[in-house]
């Protein structure tokens, strides 16, 4: 078993449990503390729906913060993607999506070598990646 797919299971363990509060204490830049508290809330709420999801969700959120720390700078969490933006004069938030594209690239030639352990990386990835081109797409709109 990966350790991601173990990190998954004990997720769903946790939410299916109610025990949240071992799920909520990931390593976090500070500052962060605040948003997980929030999305605790948000979960304890939550009715209907796959537990599965919700796992995804929390790792994902994770996976944005650990990513923005190293990114990122205190001012601009997307940073890596203004300076792209600034070489290439592209807009900021299609960086991402040629990034999903290569890496969709990459989920086809791993499934075509039986490697179909290593997709979840790649899928959780390209989830990210999705949701920061959404956020810097709609925050440039409404800035201009």
């Amino acid at each position: 078993m990966t350790d991601r797919a173990i990190s998954t299971a004990l997720t769903e363990q946790a939410l299916r449990s109610g025990d949240l509060d071992e799920l909520f204490e990931p390593a976090a830049p500070s500052g962060d503390e605040l948003l997980l508290g929030e999305l605790r809330e948000l979960v304890l709420r939550f009715e209907g729906g796959d537990v599965r999801y919700l796992a995804l969700l929390v790792e994902l959120l994770e996976l944005h913060l650990v990513k923005s720390a190293g990114y990122g700078d205190g001012a601009d969490r997307m940073a890596n993607f203004t300076g792209v933006s600034a070489i290439t004069g592209e807009p900021r938030h299609r960086y991402p999506r040629r990034r999903m594209v290569e890496k969709l690239l990459r989920c086809e030639k791993l499934e075509a070598a039986g490697r179909d352990a290593d997709l979840d990386e790649e899928l959780i990835d390209i989830a990210g990646l999705s949701l920061c081109a959404l956020l810097m797409r709609q925050a440039d709109a409404s800035s201009s």
